[in-house]
């Protein structure tokens, strides 16, 4: 299994987003984790899939996402 690196930023949005859902849907919270732990588990099981963005125009080659099922955010 490839190792997953998670930058700074990346993790401020979770804790962002998991705030957001801790106050507005407290019943989702633990489901959000739950599908961002898969969606990381998935990257890192599958490297290679997920859809390509514009990489080209963030000067990230090969930069791909994969969504957290059931909610908004995609990891990158």
């Amino acid at each position: 299994m490839k190792p997953l690196v998670r930058l700074e930023q990346a993790d401020r949005d979770v804790e962002q987003a998991l705030d957001f859902y801790l106050v507005e849907a407290p019943h989702v919270a633990l489901s959000f984790l739950d599908a961002l732990e898969k969606a990381y588990s998935h990257i890192q099981r599958h490297p290679g899939t997920g859809s390509l963005p514009d990489a080209h125009a963030l000067d990230i080659p090969g930069l791909r996402f994969w969504p957290c099922q059931r909610f908004p955010q995609m990891v990158f």
